[in-house]
């Protein structure tokens, strides 16, 4: 799931700023800073960004929603919003509007270190799920005639996996990191992920994963037992 090397575009200001970027360097990632949404929309004109996260206390609603609008003109780019209680009814607009998701502030590294590594994840799924089918569609229109049953477009395209089966193997890496994170603490990491304890537990028990703390303390616990007394 990890995708170091990314380009980031952060709108926010001191002293906030250093908090969403400390964390984000950390991970391997290139940041840019943009004070407002004019920097915001040079830097996205003149760069290929992958991702951006915007402080809602930078933008008034007009310039957050021009710069959501140009993050979907380029190919949608995914965008984060961070937000505090108070202005909460505007991180549910801005969701609304096409935002990935919200951070809460104070922000912890963790957390935002894996909400970018999430959203990064879905966009490249998702590229590569537009570039397939547009690969499809294409060989179906150079086709003259209709395919024989065992003809090659035919096989092309009996590999497709339907895409939330092929969003499984993807999303049991995401929790899975997510419960090593938080020493697999189911609350913490529901909070991190943004979905309650009881969403998690089913994924977690459709995914194989319910077995994954017992083998683990089983393993400390016959580690230690190896120790010389």
């Amino acid at each position: 799931m990890e995708q170091p090397g990314k380009r980031i575009l952060v709108v926010a200001g001191p002293p906030i700023e250093y908090a969403i970027t400390a964390p984000l360097k950390a991970a391997g990632h290139e940041i840019d800073v943009a004070a407002g949404a004019t920097n915001a929309h040079a830097l996205l004109e003149q760069d290929a960004v992958d991702l951006v996260l915007v402080d809602l206390r930078t933008l008034v609603d007009d310039d957050l929603d021009s710069v959501l609008e140009r993050c979907g003109r380029s190919g949608r780019i995914p965008l984060l919003v961070l937000t505090e209680p108070a202005t909460m009814n505007r991180a549910v607009r801005a969701l609304e509007a096409g935002a990935e998701n919200i951070l809460l502030n104070p922000v912890d590294p963790k957390a935002i270190q894996l909400l970018v590594a999430v959203s990064l994840d879905k966009k490249r799924l998702g590229d590569e799920y537009r570039t397939l089918r547009g690969r499809l569609e294409l060989e179906k229109s150079d086709q003259t005639a209709q395919p024989e049953p065992d003809s090659p477009c035919n096989e092309s395209q009996n590999k497709i996996v339907p895409l939330k089966k092929a969003l499984e193997k993807p999303e049991r890496k995401i929790i899975l990191q997510a419960l090593k994170s938080y020493d697999y603490n189911r609350l913490e990491t529901a909070k991190a992920l943004r979905i309650n304890r009881t969403t998690l537990y089913n994924k977690m028990k459709k995914l194989g994963l319910l077995n994954r703390k017992r083998s683990r303390k089983l393993k400390r616990s016959a580690a230690t037992e190896m120790l010389p007394g």
